[in-house]
């Protein structure tokens, strides 16, 4: 993205009720982040459904989180599997704090 938008417009794209559909699935082409906070900000992130790139979030991580039950059934282990798991959640955790904030897509006050 070039040109960063202006302060506080992510904000009012987020507030926007015509955004929402069925009040938790985020669809809006002129918001440039792909994961976005939920309608309830402590519970986590939710993807951008207008952008591109959100299918691969959504797609990823419904293949990480199979790939999880798969391996715990196959190994046996589910000790290491559960490290392994944590990992990819602090990832997930750490990537979503960055690809959502504001401050990557606008202007400083």
């Amino acid at each position: 993205m070039s040109a960063k938008l202006p302060p506080g417009t992510l904000d009012k794209l987020w507030n926007d009720p015509a955004n929402w559909r069925l009040n938790s699935i985020y669809v809006c082409k002129d918001d440039p982040r792909y994961l976005v906070p939920k309608r309830v900000r402590w519970a986590g992130w939710t993807v951008n459904f207008a952008h591109k790139g959100a299918w691969i979030c959504f797609f990823g991580g419904l293949v990480l989180a199979l790939a999880a039950v798969y391996a715990v059934i196959q190994t046996r282990q589910p000790v290491i599997v559960a490290g392994t798991v944590g990992l990819i959640v602090i990832a997930s955790v750490v990537s979503g704090l960055l690809m959502s904030s504001p401050g990557r897509f606008e202007d400083r006050e």
